[in-house]
Parts: structure tokens; C-alpha cells; sequence
């Protein structure tokens, strides 16, 4: 599991050290605590306003570069070590060194996980359909216009970010626009593999006499071998 702390050396901003995303978000809406801005109410309410400050984000994404942390995961998955990366970071660089991406339909066998989403896409809340950004796109979101789904042409797309309160479950549903960025997909594979894993755990402590055959699991990816906090 990685978070932005263990990235920094890439080029992007973290989000609490000084000069960082949340004081630049204080400072540029007039915040009282700039993580405002990355929660979901606020974002609702002035979607084309806060687009611009995607816009940077998406701009320092596209430069940064691979650092020695995500230098060191791909080492771990090219030795077969690696069963899952799961990354809060929103800025794709996990691609860039050869751990390509998870998605529940087109590749469930993907290497990282991103459960915030990514910088480097677009969503659609009412079609789910995840494009790329063109320069087209960024001309309309730093005017502070609105991009019509053109898959769909109902829904307006925004970025494929994870907000704070976007996921925040009521009575069992998912509210805010949270399923459009497959984060309960998310949840449900790290807790299936999480319960692989105990259950992989427990027949290897048990004494050889008592074993009969390994323990099923459902998964599609073989028994984790080793899990990577960075």
C-alpha cells in the first residue's frame, strides 16, 4: 500500500507538507483548511470553479517521474513477489514502470489498484465510461466549461478523482458519485484477498499431519506471496 509521502520525490505535490496541495487550495478559494476543496460537497457545488486546480495537477502528473519507492514495487513484481500494489496516489506513475493497471472488466489481473482514482482521466457519473484528457479537454476545463459525455450525451464528465466524502456508504448504498470510479470494486478485492490470504496463513501454520489439500479461494490470482507497505 502506498501513499504520496512515498512518492514525493517524483515531482508531485504532496497534499498536507507546507506549499502543498491542501495551502495552495486555502490560499487560491479562500479556505479556511484547503482539504475543503477535495471533499465532495464542495466539489459538487462549484465543479467548473475547481477544475482549473485539477488542471495543475494533471499538468505536474504528465512531468513527474517515477520514483526510487515505485522503482522498488516493480522490482518486487518482476520477481514474482508481488501479487497486488494498492496506491492512494492519483498520479498514474505506477504505469511507467511496468505495473499496468486493475480494472474489475477489462483487467482484473492489473497489478495496481488505484483507490482514489486517477488524474490522468476523466469519468463519466452517469455512463461509468472512463476516456483520456486531450488538449481540447484541458483548453474547456481551465475556461471553466462543462464537458458533455459525448458516449452518452447525458452525464458531464469530471475528473476520475476519489473526493473525501465521495464514498460514504448509507445503509448499505453508495452515495455521491462514488461508483462511477469502481472504489466499492475496489474494496471488494482487497477484502478478498485479505480473507486469501488469512486463509493461506492458517493451513501454513498447521502441523504437516493435519493437512489434507490448500485452502480454496475464489480469487483468479494465485496465493499472495508478499504484501509491500511503502
Amino acid at each position: 500500500m502506498t501513499k504520496p509521502r512515498a512518492h514525493h520525490l517524483s515531482g508531485m505535490s504532496t497534499f498536507s507538507t507546507p506549499g502543498g496541495l491542501y495551502e495552495r487550495a486555502q490560499k487560491q478559494f479562500g479556505l479556511q483548511d484547503g482539504k475543503k476543496l477535495f471533499c465532495y460537497s464542495f466539489f459538487d457545488r462549484q465543479r467548473l470553479d475547481v477544475q482549473p486546480f485539477f488542471a495543475d495537477i494533471y499538468d505536474e502528473a504528465l512531468s513527474a517521474r517515477a520514483a526510487p519507492g515505485h522503482r522498488a514495487i516493480a522490482a518486487i513484481h518482476r520477481a514474482g513477489k508481488l501479487l497486488r500494489h494498492y496506491t492512494l496516489n492519483i498520479d498514474g506513475l505506477a504505469a511507467d514502470v511496468g505495473m499496468d493497471t486493475w480494472h474489475p472488466d477489462n483487467n482484473p489481473d492489473g497489478v495496481t489498484v488505484e483507490m482514489h482514482g486517477s488524474i490522468q482521466q476523466l469519468v463519466c457519473p452517469a455512463c461509468d465510461v472512463v476516456c483520456g484528457i486531450t488538449d481540447e479537454h484541458l483548453i474547456l476545463l481551465r475556461a471553466k466549461q462543462a464537458l458533455p459525455c459525448g458516449a452518452c450525451g447525458q452525464g458531464v464528465l469530471r475528473w476520475r478523482v476519489m473526493m473525501y466524502d465521495d464514498a460514504e456508504s448509507m445503509l448499505g448504498w453508495w452515495v455521491g458519485e462514488s461508483v462511477c470510479l469502481s472504489m466499492h470494486m475496489c474494496i471488494r478485492l482487497l477484502h478478498e484477498q485479505i480473507i486469501s490470504y488469512t486463509k493461506h496463513a492458517e493451513y501454513y501454520k498447521t502441523p504437516s499431519a493435519f493437512k489434507t489439500h490448500p485452502p480454496h479461494t475464489t480469487s483468479s490470482t494465485p496465493p499472495p506471496q508478499t504484501q509491500v507497505k511503502a
